[in-house]
Formats: structure tokens, C-alpha cells, sequence
């Protein structure tokens, strides 16, 4: 079916017969090759930081990270650097490169969370709850979200609303231990 029609929406463009084949393989190929390669495969230092980051050895990732932006700027890698700047806690580095890759794709729900929590640690409480909400539209199941979005609620003593948020991450997380800590302290 899919040979099909592009074949009669294809007409246009040069295909005289539904099994010319040749053509769309090149079609295909272009496609797989400019929308749909694994950013992963093509890239050692973002594959190795990944390594280091399943080992929780951020500061060889953040190196590996470093070297994978100055190849390609792309959010992936802009993203995985502040990642690693706030494991790391440098806040204000970490917010800087996930702006770039929320400004690179501004539907990257990850760099919403990871930049509200950098500005949460920074104080800035009004902007964290600005991103963190806008990554909770993005993904409305990541609990992390929701405690980060409860703990500006408590620093800007509005109790109630930080109780109904920390409810929200417990929905989708029930055995974390500080999402109940934090539930009971409200």
C-alpha cells in the first residue's frame, strides 16, 4: 500500500512504474539518513558520556559531553552537558546549555525539568515553576517534575498547592521515599 501511493502521488516526479524501485530506495535512504539517524550512532564522545553516565561518573561524562557539542550543537548534546552541570551542581552552567537546547527544540521536555530544578537550586522559584510546568504539558507523567514543582510551591509558602503537586509525583512514583517525606512535612 505504501509503494502504492507514493507511487501515484510520485507520478510528478519522474516514476513511470509502481515497481521502480531504485527510486524509492534513494528515497528512502535520504529520508533515514536526514531525519531519522540515532544521534548515538554517529557520535563516539556522546555514546562514551552516556557510558560514564550510566556509571553516575559525571565528571568524565560532562568531558566526553563537552567534546560531542563542540562536534555537533545539537539539543541532544547541548541537553546532556547541563544534565551533567547539574548533577554536578553548577546551576548556572547547566541552565545556560539547556537553554540552548530547549532554544534547538522547544519540545524537549528533559531540558524544561533539568533548567527549572537548575533555577529552583538558583532561587529563582517563579521561573523554575514557569519551565517546570511547561515540561509537565510536555510529559505529564514524570514525578520528578511534580517534587521539584512542589518544593518552589513550599519555598514561596503556598502549602496547599505544594501538597496537591507532591500528590501528583506520588501517582506516578509510589516508593520514593522523599516524595512521601515530603508529602507528610505539608
Amino acid at each position: 500500500a505504501y509503494i502504492t501511493a507514493f507511487y501515484t502521488a510520485g507520478k510528478k516526479n519522474g516514476y513511470k512504474n509502481m515497481f521502480d524501485f531504485s527510486k524509492l530506495e534513494q528515497k528512502i535512504n535520504v529520508l533515514f539518513e536526514t531525519e531519522y539517524r540515532d544521534p548515538l550512532l554517529s557520535n563516539d564522545h556522546l555514546r562514551n558520556g552516556m557510558d560514564y553516565l550510566k556509571k553516575e561518573d559525571y565528571y568524565n561524562a560532562l568531558d566526553e559531553f563537552y567534546i560531542a557539542v563542540s562536534e555537533d550543537d545539537n539539543a541532544i548534546n547541548n541537553y546532556y552537558v547541563g544534565h551533567c552541570c547539574l548533577k554536578t551542581e553548577d546551576y548556572m552552567t547547566a541552565a545556560s546549555y539547556l537553554t540552548t537546547a530547549i532554544e534547538l527544540d522547544s519540545e524537549f521536555s528533559e531540558a524544561y525539568r533539568d533548567r527549572g530544578i537548575a533555577k529552583y537550586f538558583q532561587g529563582y522559584y517563579d521561573e523554575a515553576q514557569k519551565d517546570l510546568y511547561f515540561a509537565t504539558e510536555l510529559n505529564t507523567d514524570d514525578p520528578e517534575t511534580y517534587y521539584y514543582m512542589a518544593l518552589c510551591y513550599e519555598a514561596q509558602s503556598q502549602y496547599e498547592v505544594a501538597l496537591q503537586t507532591i500528590e501528583n509525583a506520588l501517582n506516578f512514583e509510589k516508593d520514593e521515599i522523599d516524595y512521601w517525606y515530603k508529602a507528610g512535612y505539608l
